[in-house]
């Protein structure tokens, strides 16, 4: 019996350990050729951004990319490294079977940046 309780408390202990990893995001890299194309507003993440890529498992299930009101739940204006929707997609958790670019990412951190408008 104490063998499995050892093996149950180790067992917790490094899931907890693991959970609690402090993961540091970044900033886009200052130098990345972005296309005339690219625009950080949230018009133009919905139409090329989260439409594409979020609004698969997002249009069912909070938060709601489509709504502007929704996705404010998600970000904190003009502090993207503090924002989830930038923690997300910045780490990789998002979106789900996919990835965005580094332009995409570029744009979402802008907007954030920027002050998240609804524009």
């Amino acid at each position: 019996m104490k063998k499995i309780a050892c093996i149950f408390f180790l067992t917790s202990l490094f899931v907890f350990v693991v959970s609690c990893e402090t993961i540091e995001i970044q900033a886009p890299p200052s130098n990345l050729p972005i296309s005339s194309d690219i625009k950080p507003t949230y018009t133009w993440l919905v139409e090329n951004v989260f439409r594409k890529h979020c609004v698969y498992c997002h249009s069912g299930r909070p938060p709601y990319l489509l709504s502007y009101d929704s996705v404010q739940t998600v970000v904190t204006p003009k502090q993207p490294l503090t924002s989830r929707l930038y923690f997300m997609i910045a780490t990789g958790r998002m979106p789900k079977g996919g990835k965005l670019n580094e332009q995409e990412k570029w744009a979402i951190y802008h907007w954030i940046k920027n002050g998240a408008k609804n524009d």
